[in-house]
Parts: C-alpha cells; structure tokens; sequence
C-alpha cells in the first residue's frame, strides 16, 4: 500500500492533494494562488482559525469573489460552544444519537460508523451544491457554516419529535426478531 492508510485509501481514493503548513508564508501563498481559480474551499477548523492565519473568508472572498467557502466545525460558527473542538464520538454523545444505539437498558455505545462526520458532509455538500446554483444566478460566492452537531441532530428523525411531543427521552430498542430465508439467486 505504499504507506497509505487504509482510510485514506477508502476516502481519498481518485483525489489528487498537496499538503500546506499554513503557517509557512509560502504555502499561505500557495493557498491564495489555488483560490483564484477555485470554485469551492473545504476546511474543518474551530471556527476562527482561518481568520486568525489570515486565510478567512472575508480575505479569500476578495481574491475570487465566486469562491463558494465551506466551514465544518463542530458546533458551528456561532453559539456558546462555538470555540470548542470536536470529534464523531463528541457529537454522537451529545447529539443523543448514543442514546439510541445499543441494547435497551444499557450504556449508551458509539454507532459502527462516523455518522456525525458522515452527515456532516452530507450537509456540506447539499449546501456547496445549492450555492453553486445560486451562484450560476448571482455570480457570487458564499459562506457556509455546517455544525457537526446540528447535522447529527437533524437525522435522529422521529426520536427528536416523539420526544417534544411525549416529553419522553428516546432510548435503544431491541429490534423483534424474524426469520429470514436466503435465496440463492444464480447471476444472470
């Protein structure tokens, strides 16, 4: 594998990249020099660390004003957590969605996968493709604030609603179980 992971081989997999120190003046110049041609820039810092680098959005925007500039963090630009760090399993936790995962009655347990940062990406991308529409008509760039925690809470669906309306807090239940025949189907 050459010394890849093998996240990295399931994520990154087809995408070209360069790593920048942007704390280096040259890749900082590296990086305003690839945004006057980009369409979209991707970071995941707590919010204000671009700003303090000098490479926010209210630079960026100035060197290509069609820049569409999408920021992922965990609580999101605004609010009282908004200076906070986070990762998957923070947001899982807070979110409530451990609290619906694993056997009734027990600990709440990490899902099997990064959903938090899954769904968060899935927001990011609706949003980048809904501000390049936008864009079409406008000609004009945006920023888009995606808050990890705010995107996992989204999707807990119906627990976030019966719990509002029965004032009950959702907990993980046993699924019933059934039989099942498996069919072996020849390929065709």
């Amino acid at each position: 594998m050459n010394g890849e992971r093998i996240y990295d081989l399931s994520v990154q997999r087809s995408k070209k990249s360069i790593t920048l120190n942007l704390k280096a003046e040259q890749d900082k110049k590296a990086l305003m020099e690839l945004v006057k041609k980009a369409d979209i820039l991707v970071e995941n810092y707590k919010p204000g660390t671009m700003d303090r680098m000098g490479l926010g959005y209210s630079i960026l925007s100035k060197i290509n004003p069609k820049l569409i500039y999408c920021a992922i963090s965990g609580f999101g630009a605004t609010g009282p957590y908004r200076e906070r760090g986070a990762l998957d399993m923070v947001i899982q936790g807070m979110s409530g969605l451990m609290s619906l995962t694993g056997e009734p009655e027990g600990r709440p347990v990490r899902c099997g996968t990064s959903a938090g940062d899954v769904f968060s990406g899935l927001y990011g991308f609706g949003a980048i493709v809904t501000a390049l529409y936008d864009r079409e008509k406008t000609g004009k760039g945006e920023f888009i604030d995606i808050a990890m925690l705010d995107s996992t809470f989204s999707c807990l669906e119906n627990a976030v609603i019966n719990t509002c309306v029965s004032g009950k807090i959702p907990t993980s239940w046993k699924y019933p179980s059934y039989k099942c025949t498996v069919w072996n189907i020849p390929n065709l």
